[in-house]
């Protein structure tokens, strides 16, 4: 994930007040990798291991892991000439 965190999304399944919810509650890890996932269609507990130690300081910065390209276009946009 860009933010290097670990994402928890929490969600109702079935309908609600006339629409649907989609359901899919799941846990991320920092490198986007799913760790636990809910069927859409079904109520279910979400649980995984989650590394809970911060992760190695990156000598690059915060901002360390984004591609040059896109960030610096980003940059520009914020900051013009």
């Amino acid at each position: 994930m860009e933010n290097t965190v670990t994402l928890v999304v929490a969600d109702i399944v079935g309908e609600q007040g006339g629409r649907r919810a989609l359901g899919c509650s799941r846990i991320v890890d920092p490198d986007g990798r799913v760790l636990a996932q809910a069927h859409p269609d079904e109520t279910a507990l979400v649980v995984a291991d989650v590394e809970t130690r911060r992760r190695a300081h990156d000598p690059r910065g915060w901002d360390g892991h984004l591609n040059p390209a896109v960030s610096g276009e980003f940059a520009a946009l914020l900051n013009p000439p």
